[in-house]
């Protein structure tokens, strides 16, 4: 399996956008297929799942902070265990990619906000 590249929305201070950030960015990069896996470090209040809500299927379930648990208990945990898989787009985009390319046109179903 080779390795994946990693992008962080970082900031000190709170309010600023960075899940909203990372919820677009990630419908984005989906819809062009690319596989993408979202981790909100928002330990006291995230709020990635309300970006996706009219297309979770699954209910509650283990998350970050469940895993990190295990993981402190000496348990062996597998991150796929802690996370739900969920298309946000059934085919993958086509034509451009750079500025003028506006994916909610195809995609009116993302509800990028």
């Amino acid at each position: 399996m080779s390795e994946g590249t990693i992008i962080t929305f970082y900031s000190y201070k709170g309010g600023v956008g960075r899940t909203f950030a990372l919820a677009n960015i990630a419908a984005l990069l989906s819809t062009w297929g690319y596989k993408v896996l979202c981790i909100d470090w928002d330990l006291e209040a995230p709020g990635l799942q309300f970006y996706f809500q009219s297309r979770l299927t699954t209910q509650d379930s283990p998350g970050l902070v469940e895993f990190i648990d295990d993981y402190v208990k000496g348990k062996q945990p597998s991150w796929r265990d802690y996370t739900a898989l969920q298309r946000l787009a059934s085919s993958r985009c086509k034509g451009r990619r750079d500025s003028q390319f506006h994916p909610y046109s195809f995609y009116p179903f993302l509800e990028l906000r």
